[in-house]
Formats: C-alpha cells, structure tokens, sequence
C-alpha cells in the first residue's frame, strides 16, 4: 500500500532551501514527495486521470514559481495544499464557464447509463466508484475539500483546518454534513432507478 503520510516539516524545509539555493534536487524531492498527493487531489475533483496528471503538473509549476513567498515559519505541505485548491477551484470554475457556454441540455458524462451494467463485477464495481466520484464531485465546494482531504488524503482534523484556514470545529461540521449529503445523493439515486 501507498505511503501517504505527510513528509516531516524538517524535510520540506530543507529542500525548500536547497531549491531556493539554486539546487535542482531540493525541488525534485519536492516533487517525489508531493507528486503524487496533488495527483490524487486532483484526480478527486476533476475525475479524469489525464487532467489530473496535468493539473498536478500545474500545481508543481507553479509552487516552484511562488516558492520565495514561502513562509518557512509554516508547515509546507499545508501551504502546497492551500496553493493546490486555489488552483483546483480556479480550473472548475473555468470548466462549468466553458461547460455553460458550449452545452445548452444536460452533460451527457455526467449521467450514468440506463439500464443494466452488465455481468461483469469488475464493471459493476468500476461503476460503483465513479458514481461515489461523481457524487463527490457535485458537492457544494466547502463540503467536497473537507471531504477529500480527510477521508480521501486522510488529513488529520487539524491539518485539514490549517489547509483550509478554518477552525477544527468547522471542519468536524462540515464532513459529518457532507457524509449525510453524500448518503441522501446516492440514496436517490438508487431509489430513482
């Protein structure tokens, strides 16, 4: 199973010096660190793996360009996560104005097809898991990145208020919201079938 605890600050530090030192390496472990985290998150709010990898790439792109307003008396790794959801929100935003313009009825990819899915488990359960995606996905946005951050990064309450910059008791508030979302979502979906 993957790794997904979160780096040492004593580890982000230094190769935050070493990047801006001008040593490529200290960006590189960055990289190695946080590659894949951001690709999850991304993966979590756009739903397609090709423009996850991109945007995460995008996200790394641009750390490495506002690495010198870093503050170092802070944790990275919420400042990267900060930085990633401001980008991730922007590209949404971006997307249903683009979605807006050139659709007039309802998305086609958004809507599960009708009738039978089929023998094959495998399908059913690939079925199963872009239903919860998509579900996740149509979540008010407050809502949604307190629940990818905790339940799919398994951020701690407190990391995911520093993340945020909210309080620990409105991030309690706000998954236990979204869980009962989420459950009265698919609920009615499977009751309108």
């Amino acid at each position: 199973m993957e790794d997904t605890r979160i780096p040492e600050d004593q580890q982000d530090r230094q190769s935050v010096r070493q990047t801006r030192g001008g040593d490529p390496q200290g960006f590189n472990d960055l990289v190695r660190r946080y590659g894949p985290l951001l690709y999850r998150l991304s993966l979590q709010y756009l739903g397609d793996p090709d423009e996850a990898e991109e945007q995460a790439q995008e996200i790394l792109l641009k750390a490495y360009r506002n690495l010198a307003r870093y503050d170092q008396n802070h944790r990275f790794f919420t400042w990267l996560y900060s930085l990633a959801l401001n980008h991730l929100r922007s590209e949404l935003r971006k997307r249903r104005t683009r979605q807006r313009q050139t659709w007039s009825g309802p998305v086609l990819e958004d809507r599960l097809a009708a009738g039978e899915a089929g023998p094959d488990e495998e399908l059913l359960r690939k079925e199963a898991r872009e239903l919860v995606r998509r579900t996740v996905r149509n979540l008010p946005a407050r809502y949604r990145e307190v629940y990818l951050l905790r339940e799919v990064e398994d951020l701690s309450t407190s990391d995911t208020a520093e993340v945020l910059g909210i309080p620990e008791g409105t991030v309690k508030i706000r998954l236990h919201r979204s869980r009962r979302l989420l459950k009265k979502q698919l609920e009615n979906y499977f009751d309108e079938r």
